[in-house]
């Protein structure tokens, strides 16, 4: 196989992975989930103690987060067969949607030093849909100036 034919095959690899990425993104912003997420609203202040989360479209052990809105941060917690266990950090803030500027989110963000390196291209981005609920989007940040949303979660504090 000759160099071109390498170096061919790799671009249309990667023309194949960013469309399926973009149709993804398309797809979850254009969901139901996306206009109840349009109608959501920014709470007046931060969530705080231990919200039960719900993922959608993928199997997870994911359980929730922790939030502590002292800090303006919080935590992940995932299920295992013994218990739980708490990982990927983050910081949270108010802002604008990344693909919703007219909109004010909350936004998790996991670019902390304690993150694994793959986690720190992630943001969420909730909106009280309810009091102590939330509908959250899932964003990935690896190109800059085009994020891909993945994903929706729920969160609810009971």
């Amino acid at each position: 196989m000759t160099i071109i034919m390498v170096i061919g095959l790799i671009i249309i690899a990667l023309v194949a992975g960013l469309s399926l990425m973009a149709y993804r993104s398309w797809s979850i912003n254009h969901s139901e989930l996306q206009q109840e997420f349009i109608q959501g609203t920014l709470p007046q202040v931060l969530p705080d103690g231990f919200y039960q989360g719900t993922v959608y479209s993928i199997k997870s052990d994911w359980q929730g987060k922790r939030f502590d809105s002292s800090l303006a941060g919080g935590i992940n917690i995932f299920g295992t067969g013994k218990g739980q266990v708490e990982s990927f950090a983050f910081k949270m803030y108010f802002g604008q949607g990344i693909h919703d500027p007219k909109l004010g989110v909350i936004k998790v963000d996991y670019s902390q030093l304690k993150d694994p390196w793959w986690v720190k291209y992630v943001l969420d981005e909730i909106v009280e849909t309810a009091p102590k609920h939330y509908l959250g989007k899932i964003t990935i940040q690896v190109i800059p100036g085009w994020p891909i949303a993945i994903g929706w979660f729920r969160l609810e504090q009971s």
